[in-house]
């Protein structure tokens, strides 16, 4: 019980000479598939009885909470099984839903048979990756189910630094990748983040530097198994000098977001991505491209929004202020320069810009 970490206390040398965590066991053992861990505490079904009902689905009243992961574990299969909204599971095979009123929870396996011991209940628990101090650490071909990271670094001065996921497959957790005060020159390529609460967010307090985002698969952020108020594909509470490019986002809330109350965030690039079915969620409006919280002089300055090509976003909006491809409501001075993208089908548009800010050569 309680939750697992896994703590990294050295550092690499270099983004040249990093320490390497990787998992494509098959380059050195052919015929083997690349490895996985699974990140979660196997709370196994002990003491879960379980009654058929009809239509292949099951009921319990041994399940004592509403949120959370539930797997089915037959063999060397892992299934995520989906969360429902409804007792007959909406026709669904390997769903579930729990009526938190009756205290019954509802569920059928993906070939409809009986559960008993193969499902495995995780609430919300799941592996955290614990930084410490630590810097130029690489992760390269890791595919990591249940995770997360955690920073308890004492101090900025102290805080990582210099960390790198290239070509991984991380899901199943609360915000993959958190980035705080301290985490600076961090880099995320080439990977796929999906069915999480928000993909890669950047937290106050505190400011950081030189994030790199590219070429990146980030999906099914927020769905009903992992519900968030914001469900961001990229969030960013505070920072200066990012760049976000060549990622394609689906299915998201607000899928880039620059927003924070008091923290400058300035010299940040955000170009050539594809964002695709964008939701409002009870905290976020469903626009593509976010830039917003301060209306301060100054606050927000150098942007360079370009060659994006945004497809529905505003998807569940219930205002006509909701939904906008590009969301821009800043302050004067800000030297903010959005041109050469693509909007189709957006929900609505809002739009508050004052200073220096250029649009053009763009369509919606």
């Amino acid at each position: 019980k309680g939750m697992t970490r896994w703590k990294i206390g050295a550092s690499g040398f270099s983004d040249v000479y990093p320490i390497t965590i990787r998992m494509d066991c098959n380059d050195k053992n052919p015929g083997y598939e690349e490895g996985v861990l699974w990140g979660y505490l196997k709370d196994s079904d002990a003491g879960i009885t379980w009654s058929s009902i009809e239509n292949g689905i099951y009921t319990t009243t041994n399940i004592g909470w509403t949120r959370g992961i539930i797997q089915d574990i037959n063999g060397f299969e892992h299934i995520l099984l989906n969360q429902s909204n409804a007792s007959d599971l909406n026709g669904q095979s390997g769903a579930w839903y729990r009526n938190s009123t009756s205290g019954i929870t509802y569920l059928k396996t993906t070939d409809g048979s009986n559960p008993t011991g193969r499902i495995y209940i995780h609430p919300g628990d799941w592996m955290r990756l614990d930084l410490e101090t630590s810097s130029y650490i690489k992760f390269y071909k890791c595919n990591i189910y249940g995770f997360e990271l955690r920073n308890t670094a004492p101090s900025s001065a102290l805080n990582p630094d210099h960390y790198t996921f290239d070509s991984c497959d991380l899901q199943y957790g609360g915000t993959l990748i958190p980035i705080y005060a301290g985490n600076d020159f961090w880099t995320i390529r080439n990977s796929e983040l999906h069915n999480a609460e928000n993909g890669i967010y950047t937290m106050t307090p505190g400011n950081m530097y030189n994030l790199l985002v590219e070429n990146n698969y980030i999906h099914d952020i927020g769905t009903n198994n992992f519900y968030h108020k914001d469900a961001h594909g990229v969030g960013v509470q505070n920072g200066m000098n990012f760049i976000i490019q060549n990622n394609t986002f689906n299915n998201t809330g607000e899928a880039i977001t620059f927003w924070s109350g008091n923290y400058d965030m300035k010299n940040n690039t955000i170009r050539y991505n594809f964002i695709k079915d964008v939701h409002a969620k009870s905290n976020t409006n469903g626009g593509g491209i976010v830039v917003a919280g301060n209306t301060t002089p100054g606050k927000r300055s150098g942007y360079y929004i370009y060659g994006n090509i945004i497809l529905n976003p505003g998807l569940d909006t219930v205002e006509d202020y909701q939904g906008g491809g590009i969301t821009v409501n800043i302050g004067g001075d800000a030297d903010l320069r959005i041109y050469n993208n693509v909007i189709y089908n957006e929900g609505g548009s809002h739009t508050n810009c004052r200073g220096a800010i250029r649009v053009y050569n763009s369509q919606s």
